[in-house]
């Protein structure tokens, strides 16, 4: 997935910020620091939460007990038990602001190799995505019948409308490995690599409505008729899970008295899908133009998916414990 510019400019932040205050703050050579041993350090920066969704929605009405000429769900069609389909798919961004604490331990080696381990929580401050969509159906028939000179008229028209959410908490622990290097003996380059555990939910809620009406007159006027009808049904498909991602970034610290150091990561998330489905009973309505129009039965179907991502970008103060 494209960085947004965003992000990019953190990391160009993160790549050039970071050696000049190396330059800025060097401990003297009087007071030793050292990266091994544990730590103690608050984050705050940007998090940008990345969705996938999507959600397919089909309706199938039942047979009416009339002869369709406006057949339920697809009027077009002179076939009973027709559908109609939703689908719909977007890529979201969603921005804020995150914070994180953290403990940690590190060991720096002989040969100036770096190996730690943290553990902590992250505060996020964009947690959901959402995408909508309706499709709707109109149409219009005429029938003239020479024999009877008769004339009628049908109209029917739906819309069914989706909405799909997709949520996470906002308080995430995570568990990193780091491996490194120290550049200097007071700045530190790592990668880092873990897990995250958070719960999600993917929820789809949906509106049917239907709605048709029917006139006919004969050319001598004795005899008309008409006929109007409409209904309205709701289904939702919903999943809650909690899963464990995966973390995986890139970070440097630099220490700026024995005991402080600062730092700044990116780190990238992986998430895994939430998937979410239903079946439920709905209405919809069929007309005949010399019958009127009625309420039919009809089945509502949707599965409903999100695929998640995060993007994180802090700047650090660390505490390194004697």
């Amino acid at each position: 997935m494209e960085l947004k510019p965003t992000f990019k400019l953190s990391l160009i932040f993160l790549l050039a910020a970071a050696p000049a205050s190396m330059v800025l703050a060097q401990p003297s050579d009087a007071s030793p620091c050292s990266f091994s041993g544990f730590t103690l350090g608050v984050g705050l920066g940007a998090t940008t939460l990345m969705s996938d969704l999507s959600s397919t929605t089909a309706g199938v009405s039942e047979l009416p007990a009339i002869d369709i000429i406006i057949p339920a769900l697809a009027p077009l069609n002179p076939t009973p038990g027709n559908t109609v389909n939703n689908y719909a798919r977007a890529n979201t961004y969603k921005y804020g602001v995150m914070g994180n604490i953290f403990v940690g331990y590190g060991y720096v080696f002989d040969n100036h190799a770096y190996l730690g381990g943290e553990l902590g929580l992250n505060f996020l401050g964009a947690n959901d995505a959402t995408l909508k969509n309706t499709t709707t159906t109109n149409t219009t028939m005429t029938v003239t019948d020479s024999g009877q000179e008769a004339f009628g008229t049908g109209n029917y028209a739906n819309s069914l409308f989706t909405k799909t959410k997709a949520t996470r908490n906002s308080v995430e622990p995570f568990l990193d490995l780091k491996a490194g290097f120290l550049i200097t003996p007071t700045a530190l380059v790592y990668l880092r690599g873990g897990i995250n555990y958070n719960t999600f939910k993917v929820k789809t809620e949906g509106s049917f409505n239907a709605a048709g009406n029917t006139s006919y007159s004969y050319n001598d006027g004795i005899e008309t008729g008409a006929s109007s009808t409409s209904t309205t049904s709701a289904f939702t498909a919903s999943r809650k899970k909690s899963e464990i991602g995966y973390r995986a970034g890139i970070g440097m610290e630099v220490m700026v008295t024995p005991a402080f150091g600062v730092g700044a990561d990116y780190v990238y998330s992986f998430y895994r899908t939430v998937k979410a489905s239903s079946n439920t009973s709905s209405s919809d309505v069929a007309c005949d133009i010399y019958e009127g129009c009625q309420v039919v039965g009809a089945n509502m179907t949707n599965s409903s998916k999100a695929n998640l991502s995060d993007q994180q970008v802090t700047a650090q103060l660390i505490y390194h414990f004697g």
